[in-house]
């Protein structure tokens, strides 16, 4: 009985483990930056997220030099939530960002 037990408990961690690991791999794969067209997609592809995350800071820094005041929340879903779905309008925004670099 506490063979069958301890075989139990041990499939159930080992499916927690793999199931853990398999649902975050993904987490740092750009969604939006697939070409590697722009600085965005040039950071995503060399980086993933957090690269491309600090090129888009770097290039909002520069947009405020040059008058353009985004935020991230004006283009994106929730940054706070690693939605980075975009908002009608932000490819515009995105077009306006790339032409003050």
């Amino acid at each position: 009985m506490l063979r069958i037990f301890c075989s139990s408990l041990l499939a159930g961690l080992l499916t927690v483990t793999v199931y853990s690991a398999t649902s975050h791999a993904g987490d740092n794969d750009c969604t939006i930056a697939k070409k590697d067209d722009n600085p965005v997609g040039k950071a995503c592809k060399d980086g993933g997220i957090k690269k491309a995350k600090s090129v888009m800071k770097a290039m909002q820094k520069k947009g405020k030099e040059g008058g353009l005041k985004y935020e991230c929340d004006e283009c994106h879903q929730d940054e706070s939530a690693n939605n980075w779905k975009l908002k009608d309008g932000a490819e515009k925004k995105f077009k306006e960002l790339l032409g003050k670099q």
